[in-house]
């Protein structure tokens, strides 16, 4: 397996750390058991960008750990596909709506969505982790293609235990450093 820790992530374009596995990958040369630990990942000055995104055909993005993590300030949210991944003892903190796509509200703290029919988003676990004061949804559910032929078009078995889920102006404004 591969491993990024201890990495300070700032002002990127798309996506801070992306896995991709699709759809013109062979399954047997997928992005899988990986660890992302112990990084802290912003996009404070960015004009769209998610901290963290998974996505892949089946069984080509999966078995990957993120974990211990901060993301603060992105302009899009952490973004889920792929299969049987796991996001846990994270902290998600002000996702911002991207000011590049007004009419999308972007500012979500995590989303599993099926944006293309040959991808899929089964699978994950999302534990104990904390996400807070986003400009939108919290956590989002979004399938483009719910009636594909595709073996697996549902997005299903997420399983999201023990998380702190909150917005709360009256916080310190700072809570993360």
């Amino acid at each position: 397996y591969s491993s990024i820790s201890g990495n300070r992530i700032k002002d990127w374009g798309h996506a801070g750390i992306e896995f991709f596995a699709g759809p013109k990958s062979d399954t047997l040369y997928g992005v899988r058991n990986n660890l992302v630990l112990d990084n802290y990942i912003t996009n404070l000055n960015g004009s769209h960008g998610r901290g963290i995104a998974t996505d892949g055909i089946n069984k080509g993005c999966q078995d990957n750990e993120f974990k211990s993590n901060i993301i603060r300030d992105c302009r899009a949210p952490v973004q889920f596909n792929g299969n049987n991944n796991k996001f846990h003892h994270n902290i998600i903190y002000g996702t911002k709506n991207s000011f590049i796509y007004p009419n999308s509200p972007n500012g979500k703290g995590i989303t599993f969505s099926r944006y293309r029919d040959s991808l899929v988003s089964y699978g994950h676990r999302i534990d104990n982790n904390i996400i807070m004061n986003n400009e939108e949804t919290d956590i989002e559910f979004r399938n483009f293609f719910p009636n594909s032929t595709h073996s697996n078009p549902d997005i299903k078995d997420i399983f999201i235990r023990n998380n702190i889920i909150f917005t709360n102006d009256d916080l310190d404004p700072d809570p993360v450093t």
